[in-house]
């Protein structure tokens, strides 16, 4: 307990640090001074210098954890992961943003957090197998793929997959060093190199892939996802029923991104109906007629809901994207991703049939109605501190890995329902501190 407060307080220290100088870059003057110095042949505020800086700072932290001063090397490590927020702080108010850059930064990244898995794999500590391939993968990604991307004048920044990636693999350090105290936290260290190979294949993937297929490819496994779900909530096996759901429900966050800012075909907004359907519609609807006891009640209740999940859907396209007070960070309704994680909730959890029939009647009746409700993606995410965001997801990846291999249906449930709770009362928070602002004016039903 006592190392895991350790790293809580280093990272809260470093989110504050962070923060600080967040603020900081806003002002002018602070952001004229730091650009005084580019002129100059060693300029100690530039971004690849911070890259530098982490670089050490990781190997004093790794030699200084093998030597057995463990508190010390994994704080010093610590800082030198919250580095790689800082550079690119200082690279966008700089305006130091450039292709060499997009190169260095990610190595860094994987120096940084490479080293210390490399040494755990050495002392048998993580699993040999997944460690070897992702170490692999990597090292392919940075050479072979990025030569790829750049002989075709393919961006080689990295995408939302590597981003995932690399806060898993930062977090990998600080984990071990919890394990290795005899901690009440589970062993998910499998679990959690299983996931970032397939994330670094992925990354990978898309750097080769052309840009405009990118949102087609990430719909196809939203729609591959769904009827994984369904597949699996016929065989009755309930948790890795939604663990595919919410796999896909990352896809379809991340296919809308990826059609704003690289396009897509015209066959792009069919494909990510028809997943949405089918994962956000027929697959809670089929786990309600499978799961309600009373078999003249399940039938209507489940036709109920996948009616509404059309309408909605239906009625995004044709009607509330052509409206005139038409925002993409706000929805009318309460989207489909979180309807679904309600229905989930209330079907983990051993809740009166009652209780369960009611949540779903309250997600019919606030899909269907034109009540805001912000976008997770580009309304809330856009609004919170990212070095807070990737913390506090990165405790609930956590905290879901452990719910899925204690396999703890009616926690992971009573969590699901409580991180619904959170996206509507942030999303609340959001709406009036912006209408406060005058953003979204007109917006506060």
């Amino acid at each position: 307990m006592e190392n895991l407060l350790l790293i809580l307080v280093v990272c809260i220290c470093c989110l504050a640090i962070l923060l600080s100088i967040a603020r900081l870059l806003e002002e002018e003057r602070v952001v004229n001074y730091l650009i005084s110095f580019q002129n100059k042949k060693r300029n100690p505020f530039h971004p690849d210098w911070v890259c530098y800086g982490r670089v050490f700072l990781s190997f004093v932290g790794i030699i200084f954890y093998i030597l057995d001063y463990h508190k010390i090397g994994i704080a010093i490590y610590i800082i030198a992961s919250f580095g790689d927020a800082l550079d690119g702080m200082l690279a966008r108010a700089t305006e130091l943003v450039s292709r060499r850059g997009e190169k260095l930064d990610p190595l860094c990244d994987k120096i940084t957090y490479l080293l210390p898995i490399g040494y755990f794999v050495v002392v048998g500590i993580l699993p040999f197998w997944q460690s070897v391939a992702f170490i692999l993968a990597e090292l392919l990604g940075q050479t072979l793929v990025r030569r790829v991307a750049e002989k075709h004048n393919l961006s080689v920044a990295a995408n939302l997959f590597g981003k995932i990636k690399a806060t898993l693999a930062f977090a990998i350090f600080p984990y071990v060093f919890v394990l290795q105290t005899g901690s009440f936290l589970p062993d998910l260290t499998e679990q959690i190199m299983t996931a970032c190979l397939v994330l670094a294949i992925c990354s990978a993937a898309f750097k080769i892939i052309p840009n405009k297929s990118y949102a087609d490819i990430l719909s196809l496994l939203n729609l591959l996802c769904g009827l994984g779900s369904i597949y699996f909530i016929w065989q009755g096996d309930l948790m890795l029923a939604v663990l595919t759901s919410m796999l896909g429900q990352i896809f379809d966050l991340l296919d809308g991104r990826m059609a704003v800012k690289h396009g897509g075909t015209k066959a792009g907004p069919w494909l990510d109906d028809l997943a949405d359907l089918v994962n956000f519609g027929l697959a809670p609807s089929f786990l309600i007629f499978q799961e309600t006891a009373n078999p003249d009640l399940a039938g209507p209740l489940a036709g109920t809901y996948l009616l509404a999940i059309f309408y909605r859907l239906l009625r995004f396209v044709l009607v509330d994207k052509k409206r005139p007070d038409y925002r993409p960070e706000l929805f009318f309704g309460l989207p489909s991703p979180a309807g679904t994680i309600t229905v989930w909730g209330a079907y983990l959890t051993p809740l009166p049939e009652l209780i369960k029939v009611t949540i779903v009647l309250l997600t019919v009746v606030l899909s269907v109605s034109t009540i805001r409700f912000v976008h997770f993606g580009r309304g809330i995410t856009k609004k919170v501190p990212k070095p807070a965001l990737i913390v506090f997801l990165t405790l609930c990846l956590v905290y879901l890995s452990w719910l899925f291999k204690a396999k703890n249906q009616t926690q992971l449930g009573c969590f699901i329902l409580f991180l619904v709770i959170a996206y509507v009362v942030t999303g609340e928070i959001v709406k009036k501190k912006e209408n406060h602002n005058g953003e979204y004016q007109g917006f506060a039903g």
